[in-house]
Order: C-alpha cells, then sequence, then structure tokens
C-alpha cells in the first residue's frame, strides 16, 4: 500500500485542553472533528521531541497503534480557537509506534530501498554448493558475515553505519524466504527527529548521486533502542509525507551501481554528502528525464561542472609568461588609486575591473579542456565509442573543440540567446560534460583512475569490462 493510499482513524490527544478529538488521516491530510470529544486526563507516553515542527500524539483504531503527527500547526491546541465542525492539518511525516516502552528515545535507524538491494546485492546473503553433481544445496550467511562497517560524521556526531543482508523466514507467504539489504545507522540515544531527517536526505541525496536520478523511494525507516539484556528493539516506523517519489522499472532499478566498486573510498563519499560539499541540483528527476539533454538540465551540469571544478582543481595552473603580465596588469591597477586619487565610487570601479583581471585564466572553455585533458586516461576510450555511434571523428583536437563550443554554447544560454543555432556536437558534449562532473567528484575523494572509469561505466551503463589494475579495458 502506498503512502497516498494510507488511511487512519482515531483520537489526538490535545492535554492543554484536557479532550480527545476524533480525527481522519488520509493523503498526507488529517481532519479533525470537534463534535463527540471525549475527556483526557493524562499522558499515555513520556514523550518530549527535540524537532523544529509541532506534533500531536494520537491512536489508530485500525492497527491500535499509538502515532506521532509531525504538523505545521496545530490550530485547536488554544483554547480561545474553537472548532465549530471540523478542521484540516497538513501532516509532514509522521512515525508509527510499534511496542509498549517507558520513553520514546532511539539510537538506530534502518534504512531499506529497492536500490539498497541492487547497491548491495542480496545474493550476498546466500551461499549455494553442488553436492555430488546433482544436489543443490543452499544456505543463508549469517547477518554478522555480510556486514560492511563504515563511518561518518553528521553535526557533530559520529554515526557508525553497516551495510548488511537481512533474512526472514515468512511461513505464509509463497516466497518464504525473504532477503533484504538494509542500511543501518546508529547513534547516541537521542529524541531529536531532526537528526532523523538530515539521516534521511543524506541517504537519498547519496543514491540520487550513485543512481543519477532523484527518483529513489524509502521505505519507512525502521527506529531501534536498546532494550533488556541490551538487545536492540523496534519502537516504530519513521513515515516521510513530504519527499514524494516514483519507483522505477525493475531492468532500471538492477542497473545500480554496487558498493564493490565504490569500497575503497565509500566512507569519504558519503561524508562528502554530509558535509553538504556535493552539487545535486542538475540529477534528472527520473531515469526517463535522464535520457534527454534540454536547456535548463545543460546550464544545470554547466554550474555543476563550475562548482567539482573549483572543488577538485582550485585554480588552473599557467604558465609563467601569462602569470607575469597579470600579475604586471593588477599591480599598474593598484598603484592607479593612489596616482589618480580615485574615490570611493573610483575605487570599486576599479575593483571590478581588477576582478575581471583575476579570472581571466579561468573561462569555461579552458577549465573544461584542462580537465579533459587531466581524465584522457579513463574518459578517451569512453568518448570515442559515443563518438562512433553518433559518426563523429575523434582527432587530436577533439577535447580544444568540444571545450570552446560546451563554452559557446554556455555563453549563448547565459546571456539568453537561446534562439542561437546550436552547435552539431551539442548532445554528446553534454553528455561528456556530465561525465566530466562524476570524474572530479571521485579524484577528489582519493579514488584512482581505474576506480573512476568502471564507477563511470556502471553509473552510465556504458556496458564496458571493468578494469583491475593495470588490465586493459
Amino acid at each position: 500500500m502506498s503512502e497516498s493510499e494510507i488511511q487512519m482513524h482515531g483520537y489526538i490527544n490535545m492535554i492543554s485542553m484536557k479532550r480527545r478529538f476524533v480525527y481522519i488521516f488520509e493523503d498526507s491530510v488529517m481532519t479533525v472533528y470537534s463534535r463527540n470529544s471525549l475527556p483526557f486526563e493524562h499522558d499515555d507516553i513520556n514523550i518530549n521531541l527535540d524537532c523544529d515542527i509541532k506534533y500531536i500524539f494520537a491512536n489508530d483504531l485500525r492497527t491500535g497503534n499509538n502515532i506521532i503527527f509531525f504538523v505545521d500547526e496545530i490550530p485547536f491546541s488554544d483554547e480561545r480557537r474553537l472548532i465549530f465542525t471540523s478542521t484540516t492539518i497538513r501532516v509532514h511525516y509522521y512515525i508509527e509506534l510499534i511496542e509498549d516502552f517507558e520513553s520514546f528515545i532511539f539510537d538506530k535507524a534502518i534504512f531499506r530501498f529497492k536500490e539498497l538491494d541492487a547497491f548491495f546485492p542480496i545474493t550476498n546473503g546466500i551461499k549455494r554448493e553442488i553436492i555430488d553433481g546433482k544436489v543443490l544445496k543452499i544456505e543463508t550467511v549469517p547477518y554478522e558475515d555480510t556486514k560492511k562497517k563504515f563511518t561518518f560524521d553528521l553535526l557533530n556526531k559520529k554515526i557508525d553505519a553497516e551495510l548488511a543482508i537481512s533474512s526472514t523466514l515468512c511461513l505464509n507467504q509463497q516466497n518464504q524466504l525473504l532477503l533484504s539489504s538494509v542500511l543501518g545507522c546508529s547513534f547516541e540515544e537521542t529524541q531529536n527527529i531532526n537528526l532523523l531527517l538530515d539521516l534521511y536526505k543524506i541517504i537519498k541525496r547519496l543514491f540520487c548521486f550513485l543512481c543519477h536520478r532523484q527518483s529513489i523511494k524509502i521505505e519507512p525507516i525502521s527506529l531501534r533502542q536498546r532494550g533488556k539484556n541490551s538487545r536492540s528493539v523496534p519502537i516504530g516506523k519513521l513515515h516521510i509525507l513530504f519527499d514524494k517519489a516514483e519507483i522505477e522499472k525493475k531492468e532500471i532499478i538492477d542497473e545500480t551501481i554496487k558498493y564493490s566498486t565504490l569500497s575503497s573510498h565509500f566512507s569519504e563519499l558519503i561524508q562528502l554528502v554530509s558535509n553538504d560539499k556535493l552539487y545535486f541540483e542538475h540529477i534528472p528527476t527520473n531515469h526517463y528525464e535522464s535520457q534527454y539533454i534540454t536547456v535548463s538540465s545543460f546550464i544545470l551540469n554547466s554550474a555543476a561542472f563550475e562548482w567539482n571544478f573549483e572543488q577538485c582543481y582550485g585554480d588552473i595552473p599557467v604558465s609563467e609568461y601569462r602569470l607575469e603580465v597579470k600579475n604586471d596588469i593588477l599591480d599598474v591597477l593598484e598603484k592607479l588609486i593612489v596616482q589618480k586619487k580615485y574615490n570611493s565610487k573610483k575605487k570599486r570601479e576599479l575593483k571590478l575591473y581588477s576582478k575581471i583581471v583575476k579570472n581571466v585564466d579561468r573561462k569555461f572553455s579552458e577549465k573544461v579542456l584542462y580537465a579533459l585533458k587531466d581524465f584522457d586516461d579513463i574518459l578517451s576510450v569512453l568518448i570515442k565509442q559515443i563518438y562512433r555511434f553518433n559518426n563523429m571523428t575523434f582527432h587530436k583536437n577533439t577535447y580544444k573543440e568540444i571545450a570552446e563550443d560546451l563554452q559557446y554554447q554556455r555563453n549563448a544560454y547565459a546571456h539568453g540567446d537561446i534562439d542561437k543555432e546550436l552547435k552539431e556536437n551539442y548532445i554528446c558534449d553534454t553528455i561528456i560534460l556530465e561525465w566530466l562532473d562524476y570524474c572530479m567528484v571521485f579524484k577528489s575523494l582519493g579514488y584512482s583512475n581505474d576506480e573512476i572509469f568502471n564507477i563511470i561505466n556502471a553509473i552510465f551503463n556504458r556496458r564496458f569490462r571493468e578494469r583491475k589494475g593495470d588490465q586493459n579495458t
């Protein structure tokens, strides 16, 4: 059942008014009715959450579970504000509590979603053996033996994370053995809901980047706490409603890059996301949109390139004679302030021209050319392939042509000249720009050329054999 199809009804507990009100929840909207309210004298659970949004404690008569709804406003919490018939409230997310406990404290969040099953293949959770060439013996691998651990920091808090394969026996279903990949994040005991939302954002963004699409549908997040005997027990599930996402076809999900391809610097990659140092605006909405190049997608990819270039390289190395001439010009401009006795208005104007001179070596085309040459070992075979598919010739000046054509197109769009004639190789050049964006991210994290080639090959589904050490592609 999808989130939009979920229906709940029951009572919300308004402690300040000492009343219980009937509610119906459907399609992210709660309707609260004032008639037939009941007295309410005490709180059933010790709950004092740390979050930036108001919340309502309620129950669901359908399941018998307690629910915490997170909303923008609670218009009926003030006795001076009356509900004559009913009122509606927008719900952004809610927690379905599934156990009885003294206080709502959690120390672990577990993520599950389809792309995760492909990223950390569930086949790692079983081992097969053929006995005497006839009998196929299949065993599940113990949960502990499938674990891959890593850590990262979030808002100065250490997160201990692990990927693993979970196996569940379902006796009343046709497929009695259910295997699924899980991503668990452990931290100090807390009631901080903002921490959960930040974790959700990090995991979602990470896989949007790795799948090159935003259509990642994360299932309700399981929350756990340490119970008796220090055992981790489930206490509830967090349902996110504000971030709708479609579910892609199975064949699209199956193409998700594998953890083994990224394992050498995976902690650094997720830390980059946690530090908000990764550009996401250029990621297509879904797989269908990723197959098309538009004016807006080109502009966003150009912006991503500028951002990633700065993170990866900083300044472009320039020749000594160019650097000497530029410094001489800047020195002359600086001396003009004293020689001409410029006032504040003229000083501001002179600083504008100084800035232009400082950035003269940072033309978009020069950056693209520099990056193309740097990643020649990785991208040349991919570029030759796409050129061959489009009956185009790859020659010694191809990189320079790509760089100049991309700058021409970028400048045309930046100045509003969207009616200018497109360059012949516009589509191919934009695809190459997407590859460069990813190359620079993974280079800055410390991945080797062979690893970056395998990553680009997997994310963009180029269908080359993986490189292993000095092995040629």
